[in-house]
């Protein structure tokens, strides 16, 4: 009886810590994105969009610090909507992306030796993370996560792929695909979702931390 105690005020506080009254906790939102210039105008004004969001919301957004690209189109949107900033990056990208005389200096901001510090760190701190349309740094630092939480050393937490123009059609189709050829299971990818718009970020991430919640707490089949 001991013991069935002890687990179940374990599962009520990994529970409570995640969600408030049924909603996923979202207050930190970690955001990957692409930095490039060259971004189409429809991209660019759904990450700004995606910006202005989080601080109706009354969100932080924490980012590598950069206001170019999608990473800057989310940052304008937010920090015009009185959206908390926390810049989470490296010395060398912090100080090409993040003009020295800019407002973007002003943010809260953690430096980190190496890139996938910064990325894990920004992972490790977010309540849920985003992806925007990117190349390999942005890959990267989903990868990155999905390979620590399959090793147990970052918990799970919603992440959503923001789908702009179907920019990642083809990895959701792998996904499918490597769980169709048994290489992943529905409980090895139950907290990650795609989606089309901003608007549905908050109703996505608390179904996705729901089914997190059920798999963890569901017994385990024997082999």
């Amino acid at each position: 009886m001991k013991r069935l105690f002890l687990y179940m005020v374990s599962v009520f506080c990994l529970t409570s810590s995640l969600t408030i009254n049924g909603q996923a906790k979202t207050d930190k939102i970690a955001v990957f994105g692409s930095t490039s210039s060259n971004i189409s105008k429809n991209q660019l004004a759904t990450a700004y969009q995606f910006g202005q969001m989080l601080g109706q919301q009354q969100k932080t957004l924490i980012h590598n610090g950069s206001i170019y690209g999608l990473s800057g189109a989310v940052y304008k949107g937010a920090t015009e909507s009185k959206a908390r900033v926390m810049n989470i990056s490296i010395p060398d990208i912090f100080n090409l992306q993040c003009p020295v005389h800019h407002e973007c200096r002003k943010n809260e901001t953690v430096l980190k030796e190496t890139l996938s510090e910064s990325q894990n760190y920004a992972s490790e701190t977010a309540d849920i993370i985003v992806i925007l349309p990117g190349g390999w740094e942005t890959l990267k630092a989903f990868s990155d996560y999905a390979v620590a939480v399959q090793m147990g050393t970052q918990k799970k937490k919603p992440v959503l792929f923001l789908n702009i123009n179907h920019y990642w059609d083809n990895l959701r189709y792998q996904l499918d695909e490597m769980k169709r050829q048994k290489e992943m299971s529905e409980a090895e990818t139950d907290y990650i979702a795609f989606i089309d718009k901003p608007r549905n970020m908050l109703s996505e991430a608390t179904k996705l931390q729901k089914q997190i919640e059920k798999n963890a707490t569901a017994p385990r089949k024997k082999k």
